[in-house]
């Protein structure tokens, strides 16, 4: 079977991202600064996610990386972040550019968040050098644990990080996913639930981080803005870099906001399924304590090979993934969810039919012992996951 694309062409209208794409063009207002999208974008997500502040960046990579730099002009005399032993690149890279050391604490397997003994040992022996902890809210689930690391950040004075990008709207005892932490950062990379292409944002409820950050968003300086978009610079005040959004992408994420309803409810009902049917089967799904999951991940367990498997896979023309096979330290629940997770898709485009087949080939080939050889070059690398496609 042939699987869709990963799109949201039957939920979101082609046509009125290309009238304003032409408008936009006609009219040059392709900048944050002669294009009021990305003030509605920021205004509307922020109270939907229920916290006072948000602004918007670039990318995912760049929320990160900027909340970093501005948290280091607040506290300059702590020089450590500490970040999960199974953690995505691009916070690693994030926490090394903006000058801190990275200290790699090992996971729980079960939710792939911090072992909380582990995480006290630490903190215990480092806390008065540690300015900030990142917690991940891995394949939009939210760990139960989110409040006792809070309550150890909060008492050692630390700044609690939430890596939301693919939580979008997932939500644990009331509160949203990116507004439990001191900050909440998010990625709308083409990927994930609310899509700009290339975008990302951080929440927070801190008002002087929230100015600052405006600040270092665009070089450092300092703007006045006279509606109708009469910008004068006062200064330079500090050393950034250029991390503005793009008004191009972010109407795209504006009207995901608009259709997020729909778009949540599909994920939903295609995890839900996919995990009805692995539990059945005598497979180990992660279930999430959140209403959404943005992949269904598997943890395969030791005597199974996940090379042969995601090969037969892939060679009967199933779809799956592994989403990032490197772990961080010397930390051993971390290397073992690195080495032996898998993750099927749960995006909106797929019907039933598609999960059914994706399903059935996927506990087909764990039952089978063949091991096939395939040709690479017929895969397409989307998102940091193998598919075939």
């Amino acid at each position: 079977m042939r699987y869709p694309f990963d799109t949201y062409k039957n939920i979101v209208s082609i046509q009125k991202i290309e009238d304003k794409f032409i408008e936009s063009i006609n009219n040059n207002q392709l900048s944050m600064f002669t294009n009021d999208i990305i003030e509605k974008f920021e205004n509307k997500f922020v109270k939907q996610i229920n916290v006072d502040y948000l602004v918007t960046s670039n990318s995912g990579t760049s929320a990160i990386l900027l909340s970093l730099l501005s948290l280091r002009l607040i506290n300059k005399n702590r020089n450590l972040v500490i970040l999960p032993g199974y953690s995505y690149i691009s916070d690693i890279n994030s926490v090394v550019l903006s000058g801190f050391k990275p200290i790699f604490v090992d996971i729980d397997v079960e939710d792939i968040t911090y072992n909380l003994d582990a995480l006290r040992k630490t903190l215990f022996k480092l806390h008065d050098k540690v300015l900030a902890i990142v917690i991940i809210d891995w394949f939009g689930n939210i760990s139960s644990k989110i409040f006792d690391i809070k309550e150890l950040a909060d008492k050692y004075n630390i700044t609690l990080i939430e890596d939301a990008s693919q939580a979008h709207f997932s939500r644990f005892k009331g509160m949203y996913a990116g507004s439990i932490g001191d900050v909440g950062v998010f990625s709308f990379m083409q990927n994930k639930v609310i899509r700009a292409g290339e975008g990302g944002a951080i929440a927070t409820n801190d008002k002087k981080l929230y100015d600052l950050l405006k600040i270092m968003r665009s070089n450092g300086e300092v703007f006045k803005i006279n509606k109708p978009f009469n910008i004068s610079i006062d200064y330079v005040s500090l050393y950034s870099s250029n991390f503005r959004p793009s008004p191009l992408n972010f109407y795209y994420a504006y009207l995901c906001l608009k259709y997020k309803k729909k778009i949540l409810n599909s994920y939903k009902k295609n995890a839900t399924f996919l995990i009805k049917k692995l539990k059945n089967s005598g497979l180990n799904p992660f279930e999430s304590n959140t209403r959404y999951f943005w992949h269904v991940p598997v943890l395969l367990n030791q005597q199974i090979n996940r090379e042969k498997i995601v090969t037969n896979i892939l060679y009967n023309g199933g779809m799956v993934g592994i989403h990032f096979p490197v772990w961080w330290g010397n930390n051993k629940n971390a290397e073992f969810f690195a080495k032996k997770h898998v993750i099927l898709p749960t995006y909106p485009a797929l019907n039933r039919d598609h999960l059914e087949s994706i399903f059935h080939i996927f506990i087909d080939s764990i039952k089978s012992s063949r091991y096939h050889k395939i040709d690479f070059s017929k895969l397409k690398f989307i998102s940091g996951i193998f598919f075939y496609l």
